[in-house]
């Protein structure tokens, strides 16, 4: 994926399950969530198309997955693993995002000390919104809970679920493919990174996300 354009969109309205829609949500209004960021990848003959979502961090970086992109990556990214540990990277924009005007603006990140679990947060995207159902041309977005990732371990498996994850559940809720990258935000943070999830996305088992709180230095350094 080597021509990747950053859109600041502004609204109106696991085989892998990488590139994960938003299912059982409803459409955002202008400017609700001015932080999401679409990454498009430039399709000859077609135009541009939505492959992942991203974060507005600062004037000129966008947090999203390492699935989504080639370079920037965690260094200790391994794009082999199905539950992929460390899937995060972090985009430069060529130029300053306009976030003088309302539609656009950046999402501070999680603390450290945060914890959210039993919390109501949000997820959002551009994802499909149910399995068999196209890439929406809506950004959605759901409230879904916040649980412990030994609560998500019980249901995936120990060997899936690392520290550096951070799971969402509330069945028949789920972020869906065309997700990927994009934010959950909890308590006005972000703290989490949408990375994979169950094929065919039925809300029946949770949602994992990258934990933003574990890797705060890395971040600040890129």
């Amino acid at each position: 994926m080597d021509r990747v354009f950053l859109s600041l969109v502004l609204l109106v309205g696991v085989a892998s399950a990488k590139n994960l829609g938003i299912v059982d949500g409803k459409p955002a209004e202008e400017g609700q969530f001015p932080w999401q960021v679409s990454l498009q990848v430039l399709v000859p003959g077609l135009g541009w198309a939505h492959v992942c979502g991203g974060s507005l961090i600062s004037k000129n970086r966008v947090l999203t997955a390492a699935h989504c992109y080639d370079s920037s990556l965690h260094p200790d990214y391994n794009p082999e693993l199905v539950a992929t540990p460390n899937d995060i990277a972090v985009l430069k924009l060529a130029t300053d995002a306009n976030t003088d005007i309302p539609q656009i603006g950046t999402i501070p990140l999680a603390d450290v000390e945060d914890d959210f679990t039993g919390e109501e947060c949000t997820i959002s995207g551009w994802g499909r919104t149910g399995g068999d159902q196209p890439i929406s041309n809506e950004l959605m977005f759901v409230d879904m809970q916040q649980i412990s990732n030994a609560l998500c371990a019980w249901i995936w498996g120990a060997l899936n679920i690392f520290d550096e994850m951070i799971c969402i559940y509330d069945p028949p809720k789920s972020s869906c493919n065309g997700d990927s990258g994009g934010p959950m935000v909890c308590s006005g943070k972000l703290a989490g990174v949408t990375s994979w999830g169950q094929v065919g996305c039925p809300g029946s088992t949770p949602s994992v996300y990258t934990r933003v709180s574990s890797f705060i230095e890395w971040i600040k350094e890129q």
